[in-house]
C-alpha cells in the first residue's frame, strides 16, 4: 500500500505525542483525521459516534489518548482512561478499522520488574496509570480478536522532544537548564532508563501501519511490543550529557535517597528489532541537539 493510499485516524491529536504523529504522517503524504475533546470527547458517546460516523471505512486507528501521570495519576484519572476505551468499544464497530495500534506503558511492569524487560515479562502496576493502561490492553484485546481486527499494542518508556513543554523527564530537565535551577536526583544519580525521541516513535508508527500485524500472539491475534532502544542510561550520564550539549553548567543536586520511582528499566527489545532489524535510534547527543536549537 501506497503512503497516499492510507488514511489514520489519530485519537488525541493535541497531546504531544499525538500532534508530532499527525505532523509526521501528513508530512509522508499519509492522510489522517485528528481527534481532540473537542470533535470527539471520549468521555461522551455521543461526541464519539459523531466524529466516527463521517470517516471512511476501512481506516488505521491510533490510539494517543490518555489522561497522563503529569496530569492526574489516582482513581479518577484511572476510571476516566478505562472509560474512555469503554466508550470507544461499545460505540464504535471495529470493522471500520483495518487496524488498531494502542500506546499503552512500560508502567504496566510495576516497580522493579526482573530485568530485562520483555514482552513476555508478567505485568504488575504498582499506580493507578499503570493499571489503567493495563485494563485498557485486556479490554481492546477481547474486542479486537473477536472482529479479527489487528491489534497492535505499544509499550513506551519515557518519550522525550522539544514540542514536550518540560513534560517528559528529558525535557524538565532541559527547562531547569535553560532557567537555571537546580535538578535534584536521588540514588546517586544511578538509575538506569531507556528514553525514546519523538521521531523514532513516529517513524516505527508509520511502519506498522504499512503492515498492521507482523507477528501476532496466535491466540489473541494481537502484537505486543516495548518500544525502547535496548540501551539503558543513568539519569546523571543523561544530565551530564545535557550540560555538554547545551554547553552551560547544570547546578545538581544528588541524593543517596532511593525513592519508590528510582528503579532501573532495561530492555531486551529483540521483539522490535525482529520487526525493524536496519531502524537505528537516534543518539541522546542528536536528540538533545533538537533541544538546544528549539530553546536558542
Amino acid at each position: 500500500m501506497q503512503a497516499n493510499d492510507q488514511q489514520v485516524v489519530v485519537l488525541g491529536n493535541t497531546g504531544f505525542i499525538g500532534k508530532n504523529l499527525q505532523k509526521y504522517l501528513d508530512y509522508h503524504g499519509v492522510k489522517t483525521f485528528g481527534a481532540s475533546s473537542t470533535n470527539c470527547n471520549l468521555l461522551d458517546p455521543s461526541s464519539i459516534n459523531q466524529f466516527f460516523s463521517h470517516l471512511p471505512e476501512k481506516i488505521h486507528l491510533v490510539f494517543c489518548s490518555a489522561i497522563t501521570p503529569h496530569y492526574e495519576n489516582n482513581i479518577h484519572s484511572f476510571h476516566k482512561n478505562v472509560t474512555i476505551i469503554e466508550n470507544f468499544l461499545n460505540t464504535v464497530s471495529l470493522t471500520k478499522f483495518n487496524s488498531i495500534i494502542f500506546l499503552s506503558s512500560v508502567d504496566i511492569y510495576g516497580h522493579n520488574p526482573i530485568l530485562p524487560i520483555t514482552e513476555n515479562t508478567l505485568p504488575d502496576p504498582k499506580d493507578y496509570y499503570g493499571l489503567s493502561k493495563f485494563n485498557s490492553e485486556i479490554l481492546l484485546k477481547w474486542y479486537c480478536q473477536p472482529s479479527n481486527i489487528p491489534l497492535i499494542i505499544l509499550r513506551l518508556p519515557g518519550i522525550y522532544g522539544p514540542e514536550d513543554q518540560g513534560k517528559s523527564i528529558i525535557g524538565f530537565f532541559f527547562r531547569r537548564l535553560i532557567e537555571k535551577k537546580v535538578i535534584t536526583i536521588n540514588n546517586n544519580g544511578n538509575t538506569l532508563r531507556d528514553y525514546v525521541e519523538i521521531n523514532d516513535l513516529n517513524t516505527i508508527v508509520k511502519r506498522l501501519i504499512t503492515n498492521p500485524n507482523p507477528n501476532p500472539d496466535p491466540k489473541t491475534m494481537t502484537t505486543t511490543i516495548n518500544i525502547a532502544s535496548g540501551q539503558s542510561i543513568r539519569i546523571k550520564e543523561i544530565i551530564d550529557t545535557i550540560s555538554r550539549i547545551a554547553e552551560k553548567e547544570v547546578q545538581i543536586e544528588i541524593s543517596s535517597k532511593v525513592k519508590k520511582a528510582d528503579y532501573n528499566l532495561v530492555f531486551n527489545n529483540k521483539a522490535l528489532r525482529s520487526l525493524i532489524s536496519e531502524f537505528k535510534f537516534t543518539t541522546l547527543n542528536k536528540g538533545f541537539e533538537r533541544y538546544v536549537n528549539e530553546y536558542q
